[in-house]
């Protein structure tokens, strides 16, 4: 918790009166149409939760998701070949955005001088998501469409900013050696295509 904190602490504030805020005045501007049906008792009720609960109950899913996506990813780095990658590099952490806005490290790499992470989608959790950032405008919408359909077929996603390769932790069987071949692979395919690579940016524990 406290590193959730530390993390997302100005997200959490700042999420917490944006929505306290939206749902506040939705029922006053509510209110001004209708006040006529409204109570004072039910007027308290209604404020308390506009601006106290319900703001923190979407807070509080959103750290549930937090916690849950990063058991998930967790699990999977106990596993073979996964609990060897820093064998391959992957001694450092970036800071990444989830689906739920908060923010968490994962580790990262450089391989043949593009930089991959090791992440997960948390409606997947036995996936492991290898993605490295890159413009891939360089396509036009027919090469984006020809591209996209060819790395399909190789468990390869292709996206406007990004390469992500994903690998069924419950089905493949890989050494590590398999694993990186697979890693160096997805940098050819940057550089062959000629990606503009996005830089990640390093963090640290203060």
């Amino acid at each position: 918790m406290s590193e959730l904190l530390r993390i997302n602490k100005r997200i959490i504030i700042k999420s917490y009166f944006w929505i306290s805020g939206f749902l506040t005045i939705g029922f006053l501007v509510y209110l001004y149409f209708f006040y006529k049906e409204v109570t004072l008792k039910w007027l308290v009720l209604i404020l308390i939760m506009t601006i106290v609960l319900c703001p923190l109950f979407i807070i509080g899913t959103w750290i549930y998701d937090w916690n849950r996506k990063r058991r998930y990813l967790k699990r999977i780095l106990c596993k073979n070949p996964f609990s060897e990658l820093e064998k391959i590099g992957f001694s450092k952490k970036t800071l990444i955005t989830n689906h739920n806005s908060l923010k968490d490290y994962v580790p990262f790499t450089e391989i043949n001088g593009i930089q991959l992470l090791i992440d997960i989608d948390i409606t997947k959790p036995t996936i492991a998501e290898f993605t490295t950032y890159c413009s891939t405008f360089n396509l036009t919408h027919e090469q984006f469409s020809e591209k996209f359909n060819e790395l399909k077929y190789k468990n390869i996603e292709l996206g406007p900013n990004y390469l992500t390769k994903k690998i069924d932790t419950r089905k493949e069987k890989i050494s590590i050696q398999n694993l990186e071949k697979m890693l160096l692979d997805l940098t050819h395919i940057v550089k062959t295509n000629k990606f503009e690579p996005v830089m990640l940016k390093e963090w640290k524990e203060l």
